[in-house]
């Protein structure tokens, strides 16, 4: 999702409405910041590998296209 496509769906709710997301395991949590980070993307990747992680966590980035994304925890 981009951010433009997630203003867009934020404007169609209430704005008094809290921000949460995942918790741990399986409950849900406060969003309490945002901020840009660096992340990779694997689109190679095996099934049960995530396709986006933490840039610092991927020795030989040739691999992988880095790019910008907004982190919301």
């Amino acid at each position: 999702m981009l951010v433009e496509q997630l203003i867009l769906e934020l404007q169609k709710l209430d704005p008094k409405l809290p921000v949460i997301g995942a918790g741990y395991r399986g409950g849900y949590v406060d969003i309490n910041h945002t901020e840009t980070v660096k992340i990779a993307v694997n689109s190679e990747g095996a099934w049960y590998y995530d396709t986006l992680d933490a840039e610092e966590n991927y020795s030989n980035l040739a691999e992988y296209v880095v790019k910008d994304a907004v982190f919301v925890g």
